[in-house]
């Protein structure tokens, strides 16, 4: 079982995107400063402001503990993100539609943009995209598979870039799920169609990995063990040929070298 991890070193220092001056409207960073919940004016907000990646990992992150409501709202977002540009009108309009099916009660966890925040929006979506490219460089041949929820942030790219480079599916694996024993591993998106649709898979289903190479995308490898047990998963569970990690900042000192 072959495994590796990229990149090696934590990521330091970091310079906002030159093509990024904004930051989040002052609703949204009143609320990470003060609790870290965003409720659904914040996710309002996001859209009104032309966040709408920002909205998308939210959104769905939100719907994680019911899978059937999550699954049907992400097959109705994520083609327009597919069809649309990111900060157009058209998108803009269409996401101010969707947000009116989540609950009104709704509280999800936003800390993770005081992490986007500091790079900028556009700084970050850079990074992704620089991200998919090396790996797509390095071995055309793996299957990507990203690891709930952040990547959803860089999901348009993940797809594109993917399909470009003629690859027939791509998964988002739910650790939370799996590891409560739950019906569901996360979604499979075939990409052999024009807009894929998300469509749950259960961890049996996994198994189409069996005997392959795969890649493990996140934006963040913390100094937990949660790395170290989806691997395991993967390698002994799905039993797939080889795993690698690719992350933008690894935080994890037992994997940098």
């Amino acid at each position: 079982m072959k495994l590796e991890i990229w990149p090696f070193k934590k990521v330091s220092g970091e310079k906002r995107s030159t093509l990024d001056t904004s930051t989040y409207p002052q609703d949204v960073l009143y609320a990470i400063a003060y609790g870290g919940e965003l409720d659904k004016s914040n996710l309002e907000s996001l859209i009104v402001n032309n966040y709408s990646r920002e909205f998308l990992y939210l959104a769905i992150k939100v719907l994680a503990n019911f899978p059937d409501q999550q699954l049907d709202f992400f097959q109705k977002i994520v083609p327009a993100f597919l069809e649309m540009d990111s900060d157009s009108q058209q998108l803009k309009a269409v996401l101010l539609r969707h947000l009116e099916y989540l609950p009104e009660s709704i509280l999800v966890e936003g800390a993770k943009l005081a992490q986007f925040n500091r790079l900028g929006s556009r700084g970050w979506q850079e990074k992704f995209q620089l991200l998919i490219k090396t790996a797509l460089t390095d071995h055309p041949d793996f299957f990507p598979v990203l690891i709930a929820h952040t990547p959803l942030f860089a999901l348009p790219d993940f797809i594109r870039l993917y399909q470009s480079h003629g690859h027939q599916a791509l998964f988002f694996f739910n650790w939370e799920w799996v590891s409560a024993a739950g019906t569901y591993a996360g979604y499979r998106f075939d990409l052999t169609q024009l807009l894929p649709e998300p469509q749950l898979i259960t961890p049996e289903e996994l198994k189409e990995l069996q005997e392959r190479p795969i890649y493990l995308f996140d934006d963040t490898i913390r100094d937990d063990d949660v790395i170290d047990k989806i691997m395991t998963f993967f390698q002994e569970q799905v039993e797939v040929k080889t795993t690698e990690v690719r992350a933008v900042t690894i935080l994890k000192e037992s994997l940098q070298k």
